[in-house]
């Protein structure tokens, strides 16, 4: 099985943590499996042991991040952790180190990510599942290769792997404080609505905004209905919020929505897919040193409405 997760293509709103406040209890497992300790007031998660695909699956009650920080321990010896200094190696392990370390919350509260997400020893890729939401407020990665957020629910198969994401619910939240994966090669987001409040910058970031059912082996995924009423926005961008990176992938899968973003800067790839949505209101910078590709019956770009015909492509058409 293939670790990394390359899909190719980002609930109701809580009240942000303040800046000197703590979880009382930031990461509550759900089973034995996963243990936490505190080493320098920075939570370390002995992550489960993997499976001989080096998948490693663990669930929670709880699972935030607050200002101080989080560690995954995916160690197989004493290694120095830059967050808690020295570290053991995890005692879940014998032979192996995980590679995918998958996080699934299981509770009934949103995950509230608010600080740096470390894994210590191996790299690994790092999926966090939460379908009652992800507030994301100063979250930022240290030895991940990939990460994926989202408010999906995971299949797995006898073996302990991970086969299917199916997104019907849930929103994420980027706070003003905003996200920076910029050491991660991948970052991916599924979520059934998304407000962006702050700045994300990436290297690559695929966003899918919708239903979802993917199917984890093939990387391949169909659009499906969501729970409930539709959203009038699978994408809300305030004007403090942007995004910023090498590439970026946005796709949209919710029928009849609008997409509002605002200050895109893709330079080396821009591509927003959004046939069916209402609309594609895009606010401020709108930039790519590449050819730009829009797949959408129309967008607005700065108060000028632009259509696609066959004869002539974009044309500008007013408002």
């Amino acid at each position: 099985m293939t670790i990394k997760f390359k899909l190719a293509i980002l609930s109701s709103f809580i009240s942000l943590v303040t800046a000197n406040s703590a979880f009382a209890n930031p990461v509550i497992p759900n089973d034995s499996k996963t243990q936490v300790q505190n080493i320098n007031n920075v939570p370390v998660v002995n992550i489960a042991a993997p499976n001989l695909s080096r998948v490693s699956r663990n669930v929670y009650k709880e699972f935030n991040i607050g200002e101080q920080g989080l560690v995954l321990n995916n160690a197989m010896e004493q290694v120095a952790s830059e967050l808690v200094g020295q570290l053991d190696k995890n005692p879940n392990f014998r032979t192996l180190p995980a590679g995918l370390i998958i996080n699934e919350i299981v509770g009934g509260n949103q995950s509230q990510l608010l600080g740096k997400l470390e894994v210590a020893g191996i790299p690994a890729s790092v999926m966090i599942a939460n379908p009652n939401g992800i507030m994301i407020n100063g979250l930022s990665f240290n030895n991940i290769h990939e990460a994926n957020l989202s408010t999906g629910i995971i299949d797995f198969d006898r073996r302990r792997n991970p086969i299917a994401l199916k997104v019907t619910k849930g929103e994420i939240t980027i706070g003003e404080k905003g996200l920076d994966s910029t050491n991660v090669e991948y970052l991916n987001m599924f979520g059934r609505t998304f407000k962006v409040q702050g700045d994300i910058e990436a290297d690559y970031i695929g966003i899918n905004a919708g239903g979802l059912l993917a199917d984890m082996k093939k990387l391949t995924y169909t659009a499906i209905e969501g729970e409930g009423a539709k959203p009038q926005f699978s994408i809300d961008t305030s004007d403090l919020g942007g995004i910023y990176a090498n590439r970026i992938m946005i796709k949209i899968t919710e029928k009849g929505s609008g997409v509002n973003l605002n200050d895109l800067d893709g330079k080396n790839q821009l591509i927003i897919q959004a046939i069916d949505s209402n609309f594609v209101n895009i606010k401020g910078l709108f930039r790519s040193d590449m050819p730009k590709i829009i797949e959408a019956s129309q967008y607005i770009h700065k108060g000028i409405k632009h259509k696609w015909t066959e004869d002539n492509g974009w044309i500008e058409v007013g408002l």
